[in-house]
């Protein structure tokens, strides 16, 4: 089984200090937790736009995320993910091909209904925080997170970002830890690491709850979720048949595929 697991960004950016060492982090702890004969093959953005966090930046950004998974199945791969929690251009790559798109956002809000009642999403920038509102609502899992502000956020620095594979426990950890408090105070039974980054951080160092001043609570590596939904996704593919659904929303007529490769070099296939 092959992944293609995309990240957001190209893979050098100027602003993080060992931002190789973060890579390595990831795909590492993928490769720990994943079946045997299961390939990972993380992949990067020629060109991007670094930041995420206004509706402007995605789109631009956005575009490129597609265009490379558009290359995933023509190169033999079983599955995607995209490693973003904003889930960037999920629902355009998921209409596009025939093989399972996975959003990390998106696994984590559906496992977090079996673990728990009430989930809270912690990211790691204050500007990510009305984007993923936005998602919440789009997905519409809103009455199985908590009432008052179920995604929330921490600031991790660029440095902090750096060191997230060297020493989370430094800095990011106790910022991550007192946000996690707040929304266990209001309800939270179950924490959501919501960022494609964060998360394989604290499951590398075994960071696997968050105590609490009444209970603990468990902690979703959405990574980690998002990986095991491909590769279970594939198997059914493979056993069942199991595949999207095209009746309404992912279905696209002949003519409109047409008109996309025509107008914009797109290499959409058809599909009856």
């Amino acid at each position: 089984m092959k992944i293609w697991w995309q990240q957001p960004m190209p893979k050098k950016i100027p602003a993080i200090p060992n931002v190789d060492r973060m890579w390595e982090g990831i795909l590492g702890v993928l490769k720990e937790l994943a079946e045997d004969g299961t390939e990972i093959t993380q992949k990067f953005l020629e060109k991007g736009t670094y930041a995420i966090d206004t509706d402007f930046l995605q789109m631009y950004n956005n575009k490129c995320i597609v265009e490379n998974i558009l290359q995933a199945e023509n190169g033999g791969y079983d599955a995607v993910v995209i490693g973003c929690w904003t889930d960037p251009g999920l629902l355009a790559a998921r209409a596009i091909l025939n093989i399972p798109v996975i959003g990390i956002a998106e696994a984590s809000y559906l496992l977090s209904c079996i673990i728990g009642r009430k989930a809270a999403a912690i990211t790691v920038q204050p500007e990510l925080v009305p984007g993923m509102n936005n998602t919440l609502k789009i997905y519409g899992f809103e009455n199985r997170m908590i009432d008052t502000r179920p995604i929330r956020a921490f600031d991790m620095t660029n440095k902090e970002t750096g060191e997230l594979f060297i020493d989370p426990f430094k800095s990011v950890i106790p910022k991550f830890e007192a946000v996690c408090r707040e929304c266990m105070d209001d309800g939270a039974d179950t924490i959501i690491a919501a960022c494609g980054w964060l998360g394989p951080a604290l499951t590398k160092v075994g960071y696997k709850e968050v105590q609490g001043r009444k209970h603990a609570a468990p902690i979703i590596d959405s990574c980690a979720v998002a990986l095991k939904l491909a590769e279970s996704f594939v198997n059914l593919k493979k056993k069942i048949g199991l595949l999207k659904s095209e009746a309404v929303y992912y279905k696209m007529t002949k003519t409109v595929v047409d008109i996309i490769n025509k107008n914009f070099g797109a290499n959409v296939a058809y599909r009856e």
